[in-house]
């Protein structure tokens, strides 16, 4: 019984590479197909997880915990700023955020637009984003409103190459601006905009420079943990409807 099953399983065998010297460029085709098919999702899921970590990254270079806050019927002041900060102990960083657009940045002949900010320190805090050269704002440049600026590494290398430009003097509109802090390099967004490309300023140089009076695009703010931004949306929502 078992040397017949053996007869028979070497005759099938004897079978098929006979066929298959019959049919050599089919069998040849037949075996590229199955490795360029297998190939094929195993590229395409090594892409997938790909996109999917840096989805993941672009999102936590915003900050996990962070929310942005914006009011449609009218703009937010500096008072609602220090009211929605003390709202909640699970706020863990504030900072306004003045959106001033693309302003002229000028070094000697070396001109571009360039976006302009006006944030505070817990921006940078929020999002994790440490300095490759220099420092952040002090309180004295904050209360002041003081002409300093902290970049981007892209804005470095337009107008400065690979020097470092702390303590040097960019123009902004005209007006002069110290160089005090260039941020490490962030990239893209998932748009693919250069997050690089930006100039920061206190929020209160852009309401005493370029805004007029002492209100804000919006408010950035981030928890200690991801669990606490539901109740601190819900804190917010509260606020701004009463």
């Amino acid at each position: 019984m078992m040397f017949d099953s053996y007869i028979k399983a070497q005759s099938v065998f004897s079978s098929a590479v006979k066929a298959l010297r019959r049919n050599k460029i089919r069998s040849l085709l037949t075996s590229i197909g199955i490795i360029i098919g297998v190939s094929s999702v195993i590229i395409m899921t090594g892409l997938a997880n790909s996109a999917r970590n840096a989805v993941k990254q672009k999102i936590i270079s915003y900050g996990a915990n962070a929310m942005s806050i914006g009011w449609s019927l009218r703009p937010l002041t500096d008072r609602n700023y220090s009211d929605i900060k003390e709202l909640s102990p699970f706020i863990q960083y504030a900072s306004p955020y003045c959106d001033l657009d693309d302003k002229k940045v000028r070094r000697d002949r070396l001109v571009d637009q360039i976006k302009l900010v006006g944030v505070n320190n817990d921006f940078f805090y929020m999002r994790d984003w440490h300095m490759m050269f220099g420092r952040y704002f002090d309180d004295q440049e904050i209360s002041g409103s003081q002409n300093v600026a902290i970049i981007g590494v892209s804005v470095q290398r337009t107008f400065f190459g690979g020097y470092n430009s702390v303590g040097n003097i960019i123009f902004i509109n005209d007006t002069p601006y110290q160089i005090i802090g260039i941020l490490d390099e962030t990239g893209t967004n998932l748009s693919g905009k250069d997050i690089d490309k930006i100039i920061m300023i206190p929020y209160t140089t852009a309401f005493t420079r370029f805004i007029g009076k002492r209100e804000m695009s919006g408010i950035h703010l981030s928890t200690y943990e991801e669990s606490m931004v539901s109740p601190v949306t819900a804190s917010v929502t509260q606020y701004l409807r009463t």
